[in-house]
């Protein structure tokens, strides 16, 4: 059960923190370049029982980078560009891959200077599995021993699937489709990734039912179930247009019902770094 968007801002992050306490997140992953990163990092270190990755984030936010060494990533005020303008540039071979490593590499290191140890990688937006980014990333998780790598497939058919309107679902599909060009070039990089993605079907600011749902046909093996709890603020509004339904989100995941659900299914939570854990000291992980 991981929640994306740490360090977006401190409404956010509060949400996280709760939905961890006193709900069914195990892990996080944080947004290095972003003002409230740092707030995120001082939250985290209280939990110590939250696993920790790291969101990549190229479109949102100022580089880490100066952006005079990335000029490809941002636009004339040196921000980094907005997701459809990027994704644009990506596909049309305007971005340089020299510049993405630069960035990703500095926001890995950004994390690693604070002692951080992150378990596993994804990224805002689900960037990090362009066909253009995804072997830089790979080569990331490799050379700092991050094991985990998203490949956001979701596979089934799910009723927020088909409830979506056309241009969603399609994302929906575009999104599976480089996850699973992704999830081939981890294995053959010898990292990890679950056998199952949830999450975007669900939609956005999903509530106890479209969770509940989720929870009731999870498949066999492990999941990954992506969410986006938080306490909306002006910060997160400045940021993102999905700042409406997270506080929906944080009531589904700390209600009764579903830690009731969770109990009765004998679902078993995890997250990343316990994983990472057990494989290293031989153990036997789902």
């Amino acid at each position: 059960m991981n929640a994306d968007d740490f360090g977006i801002s401190r409404g956010v992050n509060r949400g996280i923190v709760e939905a961890h306490r006193d709900g069914l997140v195990t892990s996080a992953s944080l947004m290095p370049n972003l003002p409230s990163a740092e707030d995120a990092v001082t939250r985290a270190a209280t939990c110590p029982d939250l696993g920790l990755g790291l969101h990549l984030t190229l479109t949102a936010g100022r580089p880490l980078s100066d952006p005079e060494t990335v000029p490809t990533l941002v636009d004339p005020d040196g921000q980094l560009f907005l997701l459809g303008t990027l994704l644009g540039r990506l596909t049309t071979g305007r971005v340089s891959r020299d510049d993405l490593r630069r960035e990703l590499t500095a926001q890995v290191e950004w994390a690693l200077q604070r002692g951080l140890r992150p378990s596993h990688l994804d990224s805002h937006h689900h960037v990090h599995t362009h066909p253009w980014v995804a072997p830089i990333v790979v080569g990331l998780a490799r050379e700092h021993g991050i094991g985990w790598v998203r490949c956001p497939t979701e596979q089934a058919l799910t009723p927020g699937l088909l409830a979506m309107a056309p241009r969603d679902a399609f994302r929906t599909v575009a999104i599976s489709t480089f996850g699973l060009l992704t999830r081939v070039l981890v294995r053959q990089a010898g990292l990890r990734t679950t056998r199952h993605f949830r999450g975007i079907g669900l939609g956005m600011g999903f509530g106890d039912r479209g969770l509940l749902a989720a929870l009731q046909a999870l498949p066999p093996g492990l999941t990954e179930l992506m969410t986006h709890p938080g306490h909306p603020d002006e910060e997160l509004a400045r940021l993102t247009v999905f700042a409406e339904g997270r506080d929906r989100e944080l009531a589904a995941l700390t209600s009764p019902a579903a830690r009731d659900l969770v109990r009765v299914q004998r679902i078993r939570l995890t997250s990343f770094a316990w994983l990472a854990e057990i494989r290293r000291t031989g153990g036997v992980a789902g």
